[in-house]
């Protein structure tokens, strides 16, 4: 049911500056609105509006960020993208947080997402911005064979990476195995699947276990899983874009508990 869906990308895309910059307006914007991942240093056209000028030096004052003007080529330069908008950020290494914090901080009757080695930052933040709008709590994350957050995230995530509680551990079976023991039931997204989403009640404490675009769910998160869930296929195509499947799920889970 999940697979594929990892796209290749060229080195000058997804090189090692992707680590340190994040670009484009509405991602740079929405990174200081939010508040959480604080740049190291920001860089501005010459020809910003001034609104947008004015709110980026107002955050920069209350951080000690130094805000520098430079020509588009120099952004272009720093950045290794053409389309920066007129605006840049140096980053450091993202701040997760710390997984058993977030876990006891999840609701009642909450759900989360448990990535198992999404590569793809595309589809890493596709399904971090579909978690975040249908309601879900947290998203966990393994240290092995699983996509930084980078620029790509960051954009494809429309920023919800930036608001959605994103922990990171050891081991992703870890993770499972706490969030059990205060009572959640895992359900992974397999072709090995019995029931439907439908066919399942999901308006307890759920974690959605999203698998590697190649593999599929890790065996030992499949052994951890309490249930397998497939998403009924008529076309020829053996299986579903990772991100899209967890976009069903995540809809699914929002539907049963808007009654």
């Amino acid at each position: 049911m999940v697979g594929g869906g990892k796209r290749s990308r060229s080195s000058s895309l997804m090189g090692n500056h992707q680590k340190c910059w994040l670009w484009g307006r509405h991602a740079v914007l929405e990174l200081l609105r939010a508040d959480q991942w604080h740049p190291l240093e920001i860089g501005v056209a010459r020809d910003l509006s001034e609104p947008e000028l004015n709110e980026i030096r107002r955050w920069a004052d209350r951080r000690r960020c130094p805000v520098e003007m430079w020509s588009d080529e120099e952004l272009e330069r720093r950045c290794r993208a053409p389309d920066h908008q007129g605006l840049i950020a140096r980053m450091p290494e993202f701040p997760y947080r710390d997984s058993q914090e977030v876990i006891a901080a999840i609701p009642k009757n909450g759900w989360c997402v448990l990535l198992d080695g999404i590569q793809d930052p595309f589809n890493f933040g596709a399904i971090l911005r579909s978690a975040e709008v249908l309601g879900a709590a947290a998203a966990f994350v393994g240290m092995t064979g699983q996509s930084p957050v980078n620029s790509q995230v960051v954009r494809s995530s429309a920023g919800a990476v930036l608001h959605l509680p994103l922990a990171r551990a050891a081991t992703l079976g870890a993770v499972a195995r706490s969030l059990q023991a205060q009572g959640m039931r895992l359900y992974g997204a397999s072709e090995k699947g019995t029931l439907a989403p439908r066919e399942c009640d999901l308006t307890g404490p759920v974690g959605l276990v999203i698998g590697n675009e190649g593999r599929g769910i890790s065996a030992e998160m499949l052994g951890l899983c309490n249930l397998l869930l497939t998403i009924p296929q008529t076309g020829r195509v053996s299986s579903l874009n990772a991100a899209v499947a967890a976009g069903i799920l995540c809809y699914e889970v929002a539907r049963q508990r808007c009654g």
